[in-house]
């Protein structure tokens, strides 16, 4: 028996901001092809076509490059003709099409190109790689709404391309050196991901291509120069929706909730002593017929807020916090500490924390090398 393959056909509402709109709950499935051939264009297409027509506006379109072909009923990407936008025809070398740079742009192919050739019957040559009828052009201005493949084409195309040039053009430890520095740094949890060691690169699936440190900082960054310095200064908003399908400015940025879930039991019972200690110097009235319920995380909005007893954090550090303290002995105002839990005792919430001993100490004197700008220094 063959292998089977999934065609899904999934949409999702274009006024609606990112991260939201690409999150799980807000994807919407028009359609889906479960089978062990392609699927009827007709068949999969015309019944979602003419709801889309009915109901609403249809902006843009993206497919992987074997869909695009079939979806829009043009030549594979591997065969003459096979840009959807201009009408490079490409030159075989061997077995394989190539698509030479030219400082001349090619012929753009228009809507009108596909409208007048996907019903004339041409030779192959005078269709421009345009083989026939399709139902998307009820709905598509082509080729200007079809979104380009952004993840296979850069992630899993140019920057394969790149990394097994570079494999090759370096010393053999470079790579390993590189793994071993990336594979030190602790991301923080709103990254969503940590990095993975370049050496085993060949082993990647296309996804890790594009959640890779240089896949990301390639899309972000535009080939800047600081690379680096840019990819770990910015900052990713958390995939992260509450389950009911409405939404409003509130919950994103004020609502504040705490989890129970995946709490490391041992650790809090070993800090019993400490925590007593630490609730009576803040005047904070213990009662043994009181129940003190212990959580792992906080979230607030889009965020979410770790703790040490939190036993699924993997290397997440989103339990280190920055504390107003207005006691600090070297008057720092600002202190910085660690998340042991979250508390809820008498409908208050607290946070129990490890403060961390400050020093007096400024930033140059870890820079001792380095001139450090006065408006630095000042904060």
């Amino acid at each position: 028996m063959g292998g089977k393959s999934l065609w899904p056909v999934q949409a999702t509402i274009l006024e609606m901001p990112p991260p939201i709109r690409d999150h799980v709950s807000a994807v919407m499935v028009f359609g889906a092809w479960l089978g062990g051939s392609h699927p009827n264009r007709e068949l999969l297409w015309n019944s979602i076509v003419d709801q889309i027509k009915s109901s609403s506006i249809f902006e843009c379109n993206t497919f992987d490059l074997p869909a695009l072909a079939h979806n829009c009923n043009i030549t594979q990407f591997n065969g003459y003709d096979a840009c959807p936008f201009c009408k490079a025809h490409g030159y075989a070398i061997g077995t394989q099409i190539f698509y030479a740079h030219s400082p001349t742009p090619s012929i753009k192919k228009t809507d009108g190109d596909y409208l007048r050739l996907s019903t004339t019957d041409l030779p192959r040559l005078g269709s421009h790689g345009i083989k026939g009828p399709t139902p998307l052009t009820n709905i598509m201005l082509f080729p200007y709404q079809i979104a380009v493949d952004y993840m296979h084409l850069v992630c899993s195309g140019h920057f394969k391309t790149l990394i097994i040039y570079w494999n090759q053009l370096l010393l053999p430890d470079v790579f390993e050196q590189a793994s071993n520095f990336l594979l030190s740094i602790t991301l923080p949890h709103s990254f969503g991901y940590q990095f993975v060691s370049i050496i085993q690169f060949a082993n990647w699936k296309t996804k890790m291509f594009r959640e890779s440190y240089i896949g990301n900082a390639i899309k972000w960054c535009q080939g800047k120069k600081y690379m680096l310095e840019q990819f770990i200064t910015w900052y990713k908003i958390d995939h992260s929706l509450y389950p009911d399908s409405t939404l409003n400015m509130a919950y994103l940025t004020e609502n504040q909730r705490f989890d129970d879930k995946y709490l490391n039991k041992r650790l809090i019972t070993s800090l019993d002593e400490k925590f007593i200690k630490c609730c009576n110097k803040k005047n904070i009235q213990l009662d043994t017929r009181k129940q003190i319920k212990q959580y792992g995380r906080y979230f607030r909005g889009l965020k979410t807020f770790h703790s040490l007893s939190y036993e699924r954090g993997g290397n997440a550090i989103s339990y280190w916090v920055s504390v107003k303290d207005n006691e600090c002995s070297q008057n720092h105002v600002f202190c910085f500490g660690e998340v042991v839990y979250y508390f809820q005792l008498d409908n208050e919430y607290y946070a129990f924390l490890k403060h961390y001993k400050c020093l007096d100490k400024s930033l140059a004197d870890g820079l001792a090398s380095v001139t450090v700008p006065n408006d630095l220094l000042d904060r």
